[in-house]
């Protein structure tokens, strides 16, 4: 059917624009990769996350490329675009320790 594509398509640019903006600028760092690697972390929903240090490898699929890495801190666009990712067909977080990505 017909419906099934264009809402394949609107997913699709959905997902390319909020990968844009999360690309735009370098993430800024809280902590070296290592100093966060032995941290200590806790899980908080999604949508307390923006402003937090990132405690894991975060690589949205496709395209595979990590976004956020530990010790970098994320941003709402960061957030949007990973979310954006999982909640598209064929879409997961490659390192996200809770796929749903309802925590992060």
């Amino acid at each position: 059917g017909g419906g099934g594509e264009a809402l394949d398509s609107a997913l699709d640019s959905a997902l390319d624009s909020a990968l844009d903006s999360a690309l735009g600028a370098p993430p800024e760092r809280a902590m070296s990769l290592r100093a966060a690697f032995f941290a200590r972390a806790e899980r908080v929903p999604l949508g307390a996350a923006a402003g937090r240090t990132c405690a894991e490898l975060l690589a949205p699929y496709p395209p595979g490329s990590p976004l956020v890495a530990p010790g970098e801190v994320l941003t709402r666009a960061h957030l949007a675009a990973l979310k954006a990712c999982a909640d598209s067909a064929g879409g997961a977080v490659v390192g996200a320790e809770d796929a749903s990505l309802e925590t992060v």
